[in-house]
């Protein structure tokens, strides 16, 4: 082979994949997403076919009821921590980009997904004492099975924080989610919103009063969702959604205390930092001196923000959940700069930035990928999720996850744009809560801004279309790969054959075409990946439309069409 390894051939092999435009279609996965993280008994209206109930005995080692809320990631824990940060961002969104929420039709899932998480966080606090349950199920026993949610069998212990133990943190964060949602369901729900707002008050108090690092008090939170920025930002962020729910300058005041001397550098806001939202969101209020530091920051980050090769943003935490971080950063400045006048040059700044990360996501990258999980056949099929594998263990076969994950965003590539659909590989496959709320602001933006380009009905066996009053169809489970029981022109090189369902070309170099199958290169032999259509060999798909496909271009192979966003193949009997 030309190349020696996997990574350095994925960077050089390049793509004519183009970008999915479709941000209204995205937002609707999103949804799904948190629909598939859902614990407790679900309701009628799940839209989840592979899901069950799940967690019905949670908090019964406490006498308490904590079933509801979401698991955090691909593990089967319920971290209150990010699970509070994403109902806020989620309410946030749906806040400052109503408009766009309600053009994609998502209004009503994005309160349902907001909802189900505060009744969940609304039962973690018992009136009259001062307990509050922060966490359900221990990271370290979890950790050491593989199991999905509905067939958990090992102890889920209930974590709390009270006025001994304090856990500034988290108690912050729940105040903030309770205010941003009172804000949220105000004119839908002005009784749940009430409740919800006596919360926020009650939560807030006990933090600002009890003030101890939460992963001190309780070192189980601490070993996963450490808060390495401290406690003041969540304090300030609570702060300042009560003052936008209240109007009371006393919280207002004491917001601006918390944050006067932190400095905006390359991070966006995210489940640990939320310095970059109280900011920003005094910069929204007009105060003279933080519409300066937003100001500078907007053009510095669009001006001198360091970037992938490929166009992916990146800091110094991007080698986690990268995709995350860039779009952490696009909703961070558009919160500000959508509020500008038309023409701002800010404005459009931030709105250019904001559009390239998406774009990157959705597919205008080097590898051709959409990083969102069901959204087009390029997309991961292998991410980090116990229930979503089939699998009994994290290595074991199936290879290939039984149940799509709709919606949930892949952690993504490494600084350098490269990536394998690989489950074991966490920190580019993991899937989580808080990884998918800037996001869908940056998606909700988009489609506010008028920039929405709808795909046509993806040819692909696994689309799942929603549309709102009917019923979702669950394509067909992905059968076990079937090796080639003949030997193939790659094994003569050392490298096995790709089976059936892995014939997707990544690079064509002398010796033939080559694909990925189980982390290793593998030859993709005409014999067992057999195709009625002369394009799919070399890594495209026949044109959906068939004879009636628009001819754009013809070279020795054939004539090419363009549809769904992708270059595909004109049958040669038309």
């Amino acid at each position: 082979m030309k190349f020696t390894t996997i990574l350095s051939i994925a960077a050089a092999a390049g793509s004519a994949f183009a970008a999915s435009q479709d941000y209204a279609r995205h937002l609707e996965l999103n949804f799904l997403f948190y629909e598939a993280q859902r614990s407790g008994p679900l309701p009628s209206t799940n839209r989840i076919p592979w899901r069950g109930d799940s967690g019905l005995d949670h908090g019964s080692d406490v006498g308490v009821d904590l079933t509801g809320g979401y698991y955090d990631a691909g593990d089967n824990v319920k971290f209150n921590f990010p699970q509070a940060f994403s109902m806020t961002a989620i309410s946030w969104m749906g806040i400052e980009f109503a408009k766009g929420v309600e053009m994609a039709n998502q209004t009503e899932y994005l309160k349902d997904t907001v909802k189900w998480g505060c009744d969940y966080l609304l039962k973690c606090h018992e009136k009259g004492t001062d307990v509050f349950y922060m966490q359900v199920g221990d990271g370290d026993i979890d950790h050491q099975y593989w199991k999905a949610y509905e067939n958990i069998d090992y102890p889920t212990p209930t974590f709390f924080v009270d006025s001994k133990n304090p856990g500034t943190e988290v108690t912050g964060e729940t105040a903030a989610a309770f205010a941003a949602a009172s804000i949220l369901f105000k004119d839908s729900d002005p009784e749940y919103s009430a409740t919800l707002l006596d919360q926020a008050k009650e939560w807030y108090e006990f933090a600002d009063k009890y003030q101890f690092d939460y992963s001190q008090s309780v070192p189980a939170a601490g070993s996963y969702y450490k808060s390495y920025n401290g406690y003041n930002d969540e304090l300030a962020w609570a702060a300042i959604w009560l003052y936008r729910a209240l109007g009371d300058e006393a919280y207002l005041e004491k917001a601006k205390s918390l944050v006067a001397n932190y400095k905006l550098s390359e991070v966006g806001i995210d489940w640990d930092s939320k310095y970059q939202g109280v900011i920003v969101i005094l910069a929204q209020l007009g105060v003279k001196e933080y519409v300066e530091k937003v100001e500078a920051w907007v053009k510095d980050i669009c001006t001198n923000g360091k970037f992938s090769p490929g166009g992916l943003y990146i800091n110094k935490d991007s080698e986690w959940g990268s995709n995350r971080r860039a779009t952490a950063m696009a909703a961070s400045l558009i919160y500000y700069t959508h509020n500008l006048p038309e023409g701002n040059e800010l404005r459009e700044m931030a709105k250019k930035f904001a559009k390239s990360q998406a774009d990157y996501i959705q597919g205008a990258n080097p590898l051709g990928i959409d990083y969102v999980v069901g959204a087009d056949e390029t997309s991961p099929r292998s991410v980090h999720h116990r229930t979503a594998s089939g699998a009994a263990c994290i290595e074991c076969d199936p290879v290939q996850n039984v149940h799509i994950i709709y919606g949930a965003l892949a952690g993504g590539p490494d600084v350098e744009d490269n990536y394998l659909d690989d489950r074991a590989d966490y920190k580019k496959n993991e899937v989580a809560l808080d990884y998918n709320v800037c996001y869908a602001a940056v998606l909700a933006y988009l489609v506010e801004e008028g920039l929405n380009v709808e795909d046509p009905i993806p040819a692909w066996e696994y689309d799942y279309r929603i549309t709102k009053g009917a019923d979702p169809v669950q394509p067909s489970e992905p059968t076990k790969p079937s090796e080639p029981t003949e030997a193939c022109w790659s094994e003569k090189l050392g490298y096995p054959c790709c089976p059936s369902d892995r014939c997707h070309v990544l690079v064509t170099d002398e010796s033939g075409s080559w694909g990925v199958y189980q982390n290793e290169w593998c030859g993709i032999d005409t014999n067992v990946c057999k195709s009625d259509c002369w394009s799919t060999p070399l890594g495209y798909q026949c044109c959906p439309s068939g004879c009636k496909a628009e001819v754009y271009e013809t070279d020795d192979n054939g004539k090419w069409g363009y549809e769904n966003g992708k270059w595909c193949g004109v049958p040669k009997d038309c």
